[in-house]
């Protein structure tokens, strides 16, 4: 097996290792998540100086290593500077390589993952996107096989849904809510009609979408509990995205 290969991927985050080198955490369509060191990079004269940041797509050669790969060489795909202009875009970016990045499995191909997650930075570097993060959380619980259930209750069928319930996988009416699930979310009915758009819209219609505040905050609790009962992971991100900006 050769030592070398080349793959196309994004830089999630780096970490400095030593004086003068460091570790990137990566994501590749056809080698899943994984990291790489590399070596020298914190120095001026590296070659790598300004392409390796977060965000960025690159074709990369890598060398095999006992424990880590190590980049070589890299020339960049596509890099997307409009993503560090303001502080909301910056948030949402790392939540969502944090949420994307964390939902793959080490070195398993990932392609849709790759590419819902490429596409929603592009999106976010042209301007902010209302409801991008909540767009982004329902098309990875699809990918992931634990979409939600929201056109009826999801314990009995009934088609008066008024909770929202991650234990019962999606929307619940008021008489299962009292009899077998007592936790959830209420939602109003702007935040079940938007929830059911939200699933079926292209990513640009998001832009479009205005919301009450209170629906936002039901959506935005919804499908994070949806989120993190079927895929736990603690995401500092979200948690400064959420107390800096309310909602995203």
């Amino acid at each position: 097996m050769s030592r070398l290969y080349k793959t196309l991927f994004l830089v999630l985050k780096r970490r400095p290792l030593g004086e003068a080198d460091e570790i990137l955490s990566l994501l590749s369509p056809q080698r899943g998540r994984f990291e790489a060191a590399v070596r020298g990079s914190r120095r001026s004269a590296s070659p790598l100086v300004g392409r390796i940041e977060p965000f960025t797509e690159l074709h990369g050669l890598f060398a095999r290593g006992r424990s880590l790969a190590h980049l070589t060489q890299a020339e960049i795909h596509r890099a997307r500077p409009g993503l560090n202009r303001d502080l909301d875009r910056l948030l949402s970016a790392s939540y969502l390589v944090d949420l994307v990045g964390g939902a793959s499995a080490p070195g398993e191909p990932c392609p849709e993952l790759y590419g819902l997650l490429v596409q929603a930075l592009d999106g976010l570097e042209i301007g902010p996107v209302p409801f991008l993060c909540r767009w982004v959380e329902l098309r990875l619980a699809d990918l992931l096989g634990y979409a939600p259930q929201l056109e009826v209750c999801a314990l009995c069928g009934g088609r008066d849904p008024a909770w929202f319930s991650a234990p019962s996988g999606g929307t619940i009416c008021r008489g299962c809510r009292c009899a077998e699930s007592p936790e959830g979310t209420a939602l109003s009915p702007p935040a079940r009609a938007f929830l059911r758009h939200l699933r079926e819209c292209r990513m640009e219609s998001a832009r479009r979408v205005r919301l009450p505040l209170q629906a936002t905050r039901e959506v935005e609790r919804a499908l994070q509990d949806h989120l993190q009962y079927h895929f736990p992971q603690s995401l500092r991100s979200r948690e400064v995205l959420r107390s800096l900006s309310g909602t995203s």
